[in-house]
């Protein structure tokens, strides 16, 4: 049924509820309006008035993205400052063998994270003395616990370090130092690092240093991309003239080689506004677009480049179907292919080929997925094939249908399209639903409960049950665990 220029679909109203808890968990825990998980996700729950509780694990992973999307770049400094306080420490007091635990060991911190460091040994009175002897002012707290129906007793020690960076600590009988604690989050083994561990990591990020998110002196393709020399273009890319004249397809007045060039000017369009037109995602869009994991190599370039090279099939593909041999919908496998020649022949680097091709290779999913009845895991996997290029990939798509001119093409699809972008950069930019699904269901829980070991069979389990999931087959762990002996045995995955 054709819908008003004003009608919005929504294409992620089947997002699973155990996610919007776990999301409203997350951010109940971020603000401290909550501090144990437990009370947080019953009173995410009971505010959507459900029944249904995520895992601690389903509501930390959560809790990460939102972290890393309110915190930003800062973020990455202020684990290593803390990572620094957490080596002096336990160099301070390494004869206690401390481990560090928690969030700064696994990378995982947020606002109000502390170092959390695991001493062991039988005197409180010597932890002290290093403490005072280093001149760090602590607090001693004696914790009660109970678990497994037995009481225990704990010291905490709160410093108050100079660099300002919190830091408890906790003290363990010596006896204890080989036993191996349980992690409330994920109910396995807890990630800890020792003394040694700590200081390779550190080792290891200052040799690799953080990750680059300035481009190095664009290369000679990339300056004929932007702005586009047109000139140059046709002599690296004689394939596009060959373009002249052939039809793009039944509802376009545009030949493919016009259809290119409106493709290419809308996006120039789109990246010299400042994506404006595409708010509230104009700012995630330009930052997006700032950084490039491809030395010498913008995104935006990249992006022009894939444009032109989009349709490159379509004359071949001509071919193939007036033989009979392959339907008219086929052309974006050959172009994929024609993309990867084109940028071997303009030297670009390995990683650029590469995820030029992908592009090229994935542009018509968000293009036929608006005006289809695909379920969610569909865009969960194009959301998994196109990784970070998911933004470019929208783009692509959203030029290419608002340069589709003709006849047969309904007035509406321009206005669908574009409201299928701006969801899909919803999900993309905020990591929804689509993007990160909670499967409640792990690998472990397969090896574990399942019986399966590493390789392809798992792997392919997990992947049916992770888009299974997003489809609401199934909601909990023991339903999942059901449905994948369901679906072991009914040997619907292959050899």
């Amino acid at each position: 049924m054709r819908r008003s220029k004003g009608e919005e679909r929504r294409y992620t109203a089947h997002s699973n509820i155990r996610h919007s808890v776990a999301v409203e968990a997350a951010r109940l825990l971020y603000t401290r309006e909550y501090k144990e998980y437990f009370q947080a996700k019953r009173e995410a729950a009971r505010r959507q008035s459900t029944t249904v509780l995520p895992t601690n694990s389903e509501i930390h992973q959560q809790l990460l993205i939102l972290a890393d999307r309110l915190e930003g770049e800062g973020r990455e400094q202020r684990l290593a400052e803390m990572r620094r306080v957490a080596l002096q420490m336990m160099e301070l007091l390494g004869e206690f063998s401390p481990r560090l635990i928690g969030s700064v060991w696994t990378g995982h911190i947020r606002q109000g994270s502390d170092v959390d460091l695991n001493l062991y040994g039988d005197s409180q009175e010597a932890v002290s003395f290093l403490l005072e002897e280093a001149m760090i002012p602590f607090e001693v707290e004696q914790v009660h616990s109970r678990k497994a129906g037995h009481e225990r007793e704990f010291l905490h020690f709160h410093l108050h370090h100079p660099s300002g960076v919190p830091v408890e600590i906790t003290l363990y009988p010596s006896s204890e130092v080989h036993d191996h604690p349980t992690c409330s989050i994920t109910g396995g083994p807890m990630a800890r690092g020792t003394l040694a561990q700590l200081r390779q990591l550190l080792l290891s990020d200052k040799t690799s240093g953080p990750a680059s998110t300035e481009v190095s002196s664009p290369s000679e393709m990339a300056k004929i991309l932007r702005p586009l020399d047109l000139g140059a273009v046709g002599s690296l890319i004689p394939e596009l003239t060959s373009c002249r004249g052939v039809t793009q397809n039944h509802y376009h007045h545009l030949d493919v080689y016009e259809h290119t060039l409106a493709v290419v000017e809308k996006l120039e369009a789109l990246l010299e506004e400042g994506f404006a037109t595409l708010a509230p995602w104009d700012t995630q869009l330009k930052t997006h677009f700032a950084t490039s994991p491809i030395p010498g190599w913008s995104r935006s370039a990249l992006l022009i480049l894939a444009a032109l090279c989009h349709d490159l099939g379509k004359p071949a593909t001509w071919n193939l179907h007036r033989s009979g041999r392959i339907q008219f919908h086929g052309h974006e496998r050959i172009s994929e292919e024609m993309a990867r020649e084109i940028g071997a022949r303009c030297g670009l680097p390995p990683a650029a080929i590469e995820r030029l091709a992908r592009l090229v290779g994935l542009h018509m999913r968000p293009v036929w997925y608006p005006t289809r009845e695909e379920p969610p895991s569909a865009l969960y996997q194009m959301f998994s094939l196109a990784g970070d290029l998911a933004p470019e990939l929208l783009l692509l798509s959203l030029a290419d249908v608002e340069s589709a001119q003709g006849p047969a093409q309904p007035e509406h699809r321009g206005h669908e399209q574009k409201l299928f972008v701006s969801e899909m950069l919803e999900q993309y930019f905020t990591q929804g639903f689509l993007k990160a699904p909670n499967v409640p269901v792990s690998v472990v829980d397969l090896e574990v409960e399942l019986g399966l070991e590493a390789g392809p069979p798992r792997d392919r389990l997990m992947k049916r049950l992770t888009c299974d999931y997003v489809d609401g087959e199934f909601q909990g762990r023991e339903d999942g665990l059901a449905w994948a002996s369901e679906l072991l045995d009914s040997a619907v995955l292959g050899d």
